[in-house]
């Protein structure tokens, strides 16, 4: 009688790779809400409500064995191989079997922990709706300024002028005029240089209030796109932070109930029982809300780029503008001052115009983004417990299990971890698992 044969299933849509500090990418890369992802199973018990008394059915697996008698830390050196994977049970402490139901995307955002995340505690604290909060305030202090030194250099345009027409009215009365005879010269020289002096003045007056008035439209220009520019990313809804914050949240709040996990689970080992929970599954949770956290933040920090870069160039502009707009009032006034006060003048002036979004920028570090290295890598950030043994995965891999009516193999894909739990995922839905047992002190 010839064999059965098999039909080999497709192999799973995710990428194989692994690294042993945490689940398998393939598993970080599932997120609800897939079309293919849609489908849950009947009648199934959540993973946090596993039950300690139930007896394990026989599980036939078609595999080949392997031996799990080396120690923790030995087993944690090596990268965990891709290997089939048998279970068999111990007489001395049988194999649990429990049902999980699958979670949806709500779990992740109803668990309520008082271990805050620090990091989501000061973004709360410090930033408003809008991403871009800090820059509008720079722009405001930006119009604020604009508002004062048109002021000011307006006082001067008006003294100006109002010196123009004093100047004028004495020409006009003939005050610098007169006759003292043939026999005295020289008092009619001095009033006619007196004269001459008198129209050198109006005309100076008038030629500085005319240069004091032709920086008045430039200013109002860089008022208007400071008006403008707060207008317009105050009202710009893709820099809105709720969704953001709210993403934020659901990862504070998971990493506390890590946090928690990696306790109990620990305290149940130690004592010899089933932990409630396993702490590699809800770390695989953690991952993949930090992985939308971050690529939310990401997307924000993109954003803000472009904003960073025009008002940078905003602040050059307007402060050569100023610069160039006080150095009129030097020439006239300066003669007036010690050369010492207008050098001292003139160099923090030139230190302002240099070192302006410079000393910004190193003050605001973390609201400010390096535009070298805009983005974040979820991987790469560290929180409570990331790295505790008990989340991190012993072996994955695909199995082939006998279910159903008529007994066929299935390809499963597989997860054991350091806790004692063997997690059941579909080849094409490794959101959650569907099935786990915790297999202590057995062979596999």
């Amino acid at each position: 009688m010839s064999q059965p044969t098999t039909h080999s299933r497709p192999l799973s849509r995710f990428q194989e790779h692994f690294d042993y500090i945490m689940p398998p990418v393939e598993l970080l890369d599932s997120v609800p809400g897939d079309p293919e992802n849609s489908k849950q199973t009947k009648s199934l018990t959540p993973l946090y409500g596993l039950s300690k008394t139930m007896d394990l059915p026989q599980l036939d697996m078609k595999s080949v064995t392997a031996e799990l008698s080396s120690p923790l830390s030995a087993r944690c050196q090596t990268k965990p191989p891709d290997l089939p994977i048998k279970l068999t049970q111990s007489k001395s402490q049988p194999a649990v079997r429990t049902t999980i139901k699958k979670d949806t995307q709500t779990r992740t955002n109803t668990v309520r922990s008082k271990y805050a995340s620090d990091n989501y505690q000061t973004i709360k604290r410090t930033m408003n709706r809008n991403r871009a909060d800090f820059i509008i305030k720079r722009y405001e202090s930006w119009h604020k300024f604009i508002l004062l030194l048109s002021t000011w250099m307006s006082d001067l345009a008006k003294q100006s002028s109002q010196s123009e027409r004093n100047f004028s009215t004495m020409l006009k009365e003939n005050r610098t005029s007169g006759n003292f005879g043939n026999d005295i010269s020289s008092p009619n020289s001095i009033h006619a240089a007196l004269r001459r002096f008198t129209k050198d003045l109006v005309s100076q007056e008038q030629h500085y209030s005319q240069r004091l008035k032709g920086v008045f439209p430039l200013l109002d220009s860089y008022k208007r796109e400071c008006s403008s520019a707060i207008k317009q990313l105050g009202s710009r809804n893709d820099l809105c932070l709720d969704e953001f914050l709210k993403r934020a949240g659901a990862t504070a709040s998971l990493m506390g109930q890590l946090t928690r996990a990696c306790a109990e689970a620990h305290s149940a080992i130690e004592k010899g029982i089933q932990p409630p929970s396993d702490p590699w599954l809800i770390n695989l949770y953690v991952l993949r809300q930090l992985k939308k956290e971050v690529d939310e933040e990401n997307r924000l920090r993109t954003l803000m780029i472009p904003v960073q870069q025009t008002i940078s160039c905003f602040e050059k502009r307007l402060l050569k503008c100023v610069e160039q707009a006080i150095q009129i009032c030097f020439e006239k006034y300066g003669a007036l001052l010690s050369e010492d006060k207008v050098a001292s003048l003139q160099a923090s002036l030139n230190l302002a115009v240099q070192e302006s979004w410079d000393s910004f920028a190193a003050k605001n570090k973390k609201q400010l983004v390096d535009e070298q290295h805009p983005h974040k890598h979820y991987l790469h950030i560290n929180y409570s417990c990331k790295n505790d043994p008990l989340v991190l995965t012993l072996y994955k891999g695909e199995m082939e299990r006998r279910s159903g009516i008529l007994n066929k193999y299935t390809l499963w894909f597989f997860v054991l971890t350091e806790s004692g739990f063997l997690h059941q995922f579909r080849l094409n839905d490794k959101v959650s698992p569907e099935l786990s047992i915790y297999i202590p002190k057995s062979t596999i």
